[in-house]
């Protein structure tokens, strides 16, 4: 097995419980760093693997959580499809900004800004769906989005210091040597 196969695998499996664990929440804050931890996982495999291997990884890992919804009797919940389909459709529109912005930002900068892409992406489509299939007033869903898109710009900010911070590091570290 060679390293990149070895990385798809890790990504993968990052994947599928992070989006099993997505609908297991009970919790705005909690279901916020679920979603904001699958796309982290799929954008920093954008600075080091090919465009089609990111996409796979994504789906694949999405496919992979399957069986433990179908498990738990909670794969044909429309909350749950609803979910996850989302979480393809962001992660997809993160991964597509996060290659735009990879060549002219700096790392941090483009998973920032892809986080966020996929964060209102990903708001929105929840927000329709709560507006759609729930009795929640239209102040309530716009709360809730809200609160999710405030956790997600919270946790995304701190992976993309985080990111950052290890880039300076390493900087330094290389200038010791």
């Amino acid at each position: 097995m060679t390293k990149t196969n070895k990385l798809n695998l890790i990504c993968i499996s990052i994947i599928a419980i992070l989006a099993y664990l997505l609908n297991q929440c009970l919790s705005v804050y909690q279901c916020a760093a679920m979603f904001t931890a699958v796309i982290f996982t799929v954008n920093t495999f954008t600075f080091t693997e090919r465009n089609t291997q990111k996409y796979n990884c994504l789906v694949l890992g999405i496919t992979a959580s399957l069986p433990a919804y179908f498990l738990t009797s909670s794969l044909f919940n429309l909350l749950t499809i609803t979910s996850l389909a989302s979480l393809l459709i962001s992660g997809i529109a993160s991964i597509y900004v996060a290659n735009k912005l990879k060549n002219t930002h700096s790392r941090s900068i483009a998973l920032f800004i892809s986080l966020l892409v996929a964060a209102i992406l990903d708001g929105l489509l929840m927000s329709s769906y709560f507006s759609m299939q729930t009795n929640f007033s239209f102040t309530k869903i716009i709360n809730i989005f809200n609160r999710e898109l405030f956790f997600k710009s919270v946790y995304g900010a701190v992976s993309a210091l985080i990111i950052y911070s290890l880039g300076i590091y390493e900087q330094r570290k290389s200038k010791m040597v």
